[in-house]
């Protein structure tokens, strides 16, 4: 998943904005808050995967994400906060 930087992080050029616009698009979702299973699910359905299948990846991804926001929590306590926020959203396909 793709996202324009999503809180304030200093640049040469001074602080990127907050925002939460997707890179790409993932199924009908367009922002960071739009995501849910259903969006992956519906993304997945586009390309040759099956749903079972693609639950499985979600569910696996969402998990591998939540162990590593939680390895970096220290480091980035902004990122890890939202990251924990949307997996609430992202429920077990």
């Amino acid at each position: 998943m793709s996202t324009v930087v999503d809180h304030p992080i200093m640049t040469l050029e001074g602080p990127k904005p907050l925002k939460e616009h997707l890179g790409m698009p993932i199924g009908n979702a367009r922002t960071l808050s739009d995501v849910t299973s259903e969006e992956f699910l519906r993304e997945a359905a586009k390309w040759p995967i099956g749903r079972e299948r693609a639950a499985d990846v979600v569910r696996s991804a969402r998990e591998r994400i939540l162990t590593a926001a939680g390895q970096h929590q220290s480091d980035y306590p902004e990122i890890a906060k939202h990251i924990y926020e949307t997996a609430d959203r992202v429920v077990s396909a």
